[in-house]
């Protein structure tokens, strides 16, 4: 991905699904699958996806992933690797059927909870968050000044009262709080390296300078879902039921493994949406409904 240009911000909604229908479907949320009667997740035949329209005009489509909108009884558990199969349709069908156009939706489950990644990934970030979410802030705002995706006189917003200052924070709670993130990082960069892949093969195919991308960097605002200290098993959140910093610490070792569902402590929500105040859910707040988006077409903008 280092050949994309910088990110750009992109409105979003304070949740993931209704935000992620009306993408799917060029509509409003109110007109998508999760506002109709029942809120059942099923789209209506009269309201037809960006997909479909490009199919009926001569487009080869294919959706990869995760769609957030599909009804419970169809859910189940997907693999093998999303990116290999993505891999494989797209060589496919410029083998097959070279000049015809064709559209891909490819949506990891990254970075919504929980939060995976294999082990040497996670270990690369050992320490890197030992400085805490604080001053993590602090210093994503000089990168955003520097990169000139923040104007040069934007300030920090506010903390949330409810988010602790890293420095009155116990051991036990920073040696956790770091893990949460280290293992949320290496989860975001595992992702990025899997659509890198998948750009790669097109840039091989002679196909990524005449490809309209559109890279999202999420649905809404950073989670604050895990509460003040965090989650091992996310379930716990929506059955109200409290996880001690002992009980968490001891897993800490299982952190994003197939043992954990985890969500990483709001601190590194407020201090992912950087410079804002709030996280997802807030929708007064833009920290709730900004993201980065990267727009990458070289000639399509250049003949434009």
């Amino acid at each position: 991905m280092s050949e994309m240009p910088r990110p750009r911000t992109l409105s979003a909604m304070v949740f993931c699904r209704i935000w992620i229908w009306p993408a799917l479907l060029g509509r409003p949320y109110n007109r998508t699958a999760t506002a109709f009667t029942g809120a059942t997740g099923v789209r209506p035949d009269s309201v037809a996806p960006l997909a479909e329209m490009l199919r009926l005009n001569g487009y080869a489509t294919a959706a990869f992933g995760k769609s957030h909108g599909t009804p419970p009884w169809e859910l189940s558990n997907s693999g093998p690797d999303m990116t290999d199969q993505s891999i494989q349709w797209v060589q496919s069908e410029k083998s097959l059927t070279p000049d015809k156009p064709f559209f891909i939706y490819f949506a990891p489950g990254a970075t919504h909870a929980p939060y995976h990644a294999p082990k040497e990934w996670i270990a690369k970030y050992k320490g890197k968050f030992d400085q805490g979410w604080d001053k993590l802030r602090s210093e994503t705002l000089a990168r955003q000044k520097a990169l000139g995706v923040v104007p040069a006189a934007t300030q920090l917003a506010p903390k949330p009262d409810a988010i602790k200052d890293w420095d009155g924070l116990s051991a036990d709670e920073m040696r956790l709080f770091a893990r949460q993130m280290e293992v949320f990082a290496a989860f975001g960069e595992y992702a990025d390296a899997e659509i890198g892949r998948l750009i790669a093969t097109l840039k091989d195919l002679g196909q990524l300078d005449n490809t309209l991308i559109f890279y999202v960097i999420g649905d809404n605002g950073a989670s604050a879902e895990g509460g003040t200290n965090g989650l091992f098993n996310e379930m716990t959140y929506f059955n109200n039921v409290e996880e001690p910093i002992t009980q968490q610490l001891a897993h800490i070792d299982d952190l994003g493994g197939p043992l954990g569902h985890n969500h990483y402590a709001a601190g590194w929500a407020v201090a992912g949406d950087t410079p804002f105040t709030w996280t997802k859910q807030v929708a007064g707040s833009y920290g709730g409904t900004r993201n980065g988006m990267v727009v990458y077409w070289p000639k399509g903008a250049n003949e434009r």
